[in-house]
């Protein structure tokens, strides 16, 4: 039997990697040009960027600011199109999951229950009843995001059908490929940030999380993790060092209100 989570393994990451593969492929062959790219790279700035490093995990997940209700909706959208789940289901297994049971048996997707799993496997494995919906709980209190959770599938596919209508490489360079760069960048973060010999601590954390330059540098902060796990509810990933820069700390503050959380 074939449960939820397999499901959205075989009906956005699969084809989705495909895709890819054939984007990557146009241009190889020169039936794309180059140019095109320029395309994934604003569809990663969005996506990654906005949707899921400031929408999906400082603001949902962790209510590092505050904002308008417009762009609430519009990060939230932006997220889901970085194809890993609602941002209920992303919250709900980041603060559930990820942080109450850093690097445990109860973190879902740990080191701790080996590499492969930790990058990719847990999305194969993962069994519904595991996720701890409660703790998305005050999320599902609005209805676009509850809108959102539950036609996600067909809200991904949808997009990328109408913009496959306007010009089918705006499809697939402004939105497909950068979601499948947006899945492992995230993946990346949950394998090598929770690895000691890959990165550096600022914080004695109970956890394995580490700062890895590189990631902290090309994904939108999200490598500077363990400043993360020290602060999770700092929209400022960075700072600790002249080197941890976060662009999203210079990003968080032209889309919040007055009123925005650092440090707490």
């Amino acid at each position: 039997m074939v449960n939820d989570v397999s499901k959205h393994f075989l009906r956005i990451t699969i084809p989705i990697h495909l895709l890819a593969i054939v984007a990557i492929s146009l241009i190889g062959l020169r039936f794309v040009t180059p140019h095109w790219l320029f395309a994934t790279l604003l569809g990663w700035f969005l996506i990654s960027g906005f949707g899921i490093a400031i929408g999906f995990h400082r603001y949902f997940s962790h209510n590092a600011f505050q904002t308008y209700p417009i762009i609430e909706k519009i990060l939230a959208y932006l997220g889901c199109l970085g194809a890993q789940g609602s941002p209920i289901f992303w919250t709900a297994l980041h603060n559930g999951s990820h942080h109450r049971f850093s690097d445990t048996a109860k973190d879902i997707h740990s080191p701790f229950h080996g590499k492969w799993h930790a990058y990719m496997g847990w999305q194969i494995y993962l069994k519904p009843e595991e996720v701890p919906f409660r703790y998305g709980a005050a999320l599902l209190k609005k209805k676009y995001l509850k809108f959102l959770h539950k036609n996600y599938t067909k809200i991904f596919w949808a997009s990328a059908l109408v913009l496959a209508l306007v010009d089918w490489r705006v499809s697939l360079y402004g939105l497909l490929l950068p979601s499948f760069i947006s899945i492992h960048q995230e993946n990346i973060v949950d394998l090598f940030c929770h690895l000691r010999s890959c990165g550096y601590r600022n914080y004695e954390t109970k956890d394995n999380s580490v700062n890895v330059p590189l990631v902290g540098l090309l994904a939108f902060g999200q490598g500077w993790h363990n400043n993360h796990h020290a602060r999770p509810r700092d929209y400022n990933f960075g700072g600790n060092h002249w080197w941890e820069i976060d662009i999203c700390s210079l990003l968080v503050p032209l889309i919040s209100k007055s009123q925005t959380r650092q440090m707490d």
